[in-house]
């Protein structure tokens, strides 16, 4: 009687659980070179996509529904949620004596680590791999470059004070 019960209380949490929404760049400059740095967007150029199918929302809301369910069993406060992330690899393929840059951009889970696994295989070469989890946010060539003198020039106004 309890498995059964939990089962409908899981398939119930399951129908009402939604993951986020998020809107990435999805591409690889070899296939399409808008996708370089500077990326194009707009008018002729790419359009982000929603980081979805009907595949993945379903096993993010299952995903997100059991873990619920098993939190709330265990009373534990908060429990795990999956949810998507933007991802931008930029590295250098090398092809004889020629070299090309490659940029990759995407939508991983959230904390799947996916700049490792492309660090794997790029192993010979230098690459620049981020993860971040606002709308469009692998869109940006200068995002980086702004925490670095950002980060920096706060932490120096907040060490005169």
């Amino acid at each position: 009687m309890f498995s059964s019960s939990l089962f409908v209380t899981l398939l119930l949490v399951a129908s009402s659980t939604a993951v986020n929404k998020l809107s990435c760049y999805v591409c690889n400059s070899e296939a399409n070179p808008s996708c370089g740095d500077p990326i194009k967007t707009g008018d002729g150029g790419l359009q982000a996509q929603v980081c979805n199918s009907d595949f993945t929302d379903a096993a993010l809301n299952t995903f997100n529904a059991v873990s619920k369910g098993v939190s709330n069993i265990l009373g534990l406060e908060k429990p795990p949620v999956a949810n998507f992330a933007c991802f931008k690899a930029s590295y250098t393929v090398k092809a004889g004596d020629a070299e090309k840059k490659v940029v990759q951009r995407g939508c991983t889970l959230e904390n799947a680590k996916i700049c490792d696994v492309i660090k794997e295989k790029q192993k010979d070469t230098e690459m620049f791999c981020d993860e971040c989890s606002s709308d469009e946010c692998n869109g940006s060539s200068a995002l980086h470059a702004a925490a670095f003198v950002l980060v920096p020039a706060v932490a120096l106004l907040l060490a005169t004070r």
